[in-house]
């Protein structure tokens, strides 16, 4: 009977100690407003979070392996990621570390084929991003400058002034193209386009940061990167493969870089 008690004392006593332990640990939120913007070079992350109360230091992931621990402030750049992935930040005291946070990926935008015009055309000539840094990828018609907001590049021949060669152009451009005929007014963005690229559009791991320009000759199957001026010289990259030229109908493949300033897209 005494071997008895003596077992349920000892038990007794080691549920209590878990249970104090239990009460020292600190609960900790994960970080919040996780945003990821280019390096200087572009082809980095500088990530940024806001700060958790009770925090001492946070813990940074990278495709789900820690990439640095014990950071004091609400900011980590990754230098070189040599690819595209997923991050997420943790909020550490002591022993004590947060689940993760909302993942932030730096993957390009799914592509998306589109059929357009050349600008004199019927239909769509406008290539673009909805809303700059979401949204989706779309066309617009570009005969008024009701859409100028969404229309970052477009196809044309210049009025066939260049025998019907195709350039790809920024949608500033516009303004002053001498085959236009309606109003188109002014205020369109402006960008970059890059001659034909070497890699083809499914094998471009990284684009150029420099070389854009404000119009580029077009190939079929062949695909140029595109800039686009978000202002104070900061922008976004992107890719547009032209996948055929039938008449006045230009088929391409469109991405963009989600990230600012960010230069990767594999």
């Amino acid at each position: 009977m005494k071997k008895v008690l003596s077992l349920a004392l000892l038990v007794a006593v080691g549920a209590f100690i878990v249970f104090m332990a239990g009460c020292d640990e600190v609960i900790l939120d994960p970080p919040t407003g996780l945003q990821a913007e280019g390096t200087t070079d572009e082809l980095g992350i500088k990530l940024t979070w806001s700060p958790v109360t009770d925090a001492e230091s946070y813990n940074v992931y990278f495709d789900g392996e820690l990439l640095m621990d014990e950071v004091t402030v609400t900011e980590y750049s990754h230098a070189e990621p040599g690819k595209v992935g997923e991050y997420t930040v943790t909020s550490v005291a002591g022993n004590d570390e947060s689940p993760d946070s909302d993942p932030l990926s730096t993957a390009p935008m799914t592509p998306v084929s589109l059929e357009v015009d050349e600008i004199n055309g019927a239909k769509e000539s406008g290539i673009g991003w909805s809303v700059l840094g979401t949204g989706a990828i779309q066309k617009y018609s570009m005969g008024s400058a009701t859409n100028k907001d969404e229309v970052y590049f477009y196809y044309t021949d210049f009025s066939a002034g260049s025998a019907g060669i195709f350039e790809l152009a920024r949608a500033s451009e516009v303004e002053t193209d001498p085959g236009v005929t309606w109003d188109v007014g002014t205020g369109w963005h402006n960008g970059g386009v890059t001659v034909t690229l070497a890699d083809a559009f499914d094998d471009i791991a990284s684009v150029p940061t420099t070389g854009y320009e404000n119009y580029n000759t077009a190939i079929v199957n062949a695909t140029q990167a595109v800039w686009i001026d978000a202002g104070g010289g900061d922008g976004y990259y992107g890719l547009i493969e032209t996948t055929k030229i039938d008449g006045a109908t230009v088929g391409c493949r469109v991405t963009f870089q989600k990230v600012k300033n960010f230069a990767l897209f594999k």
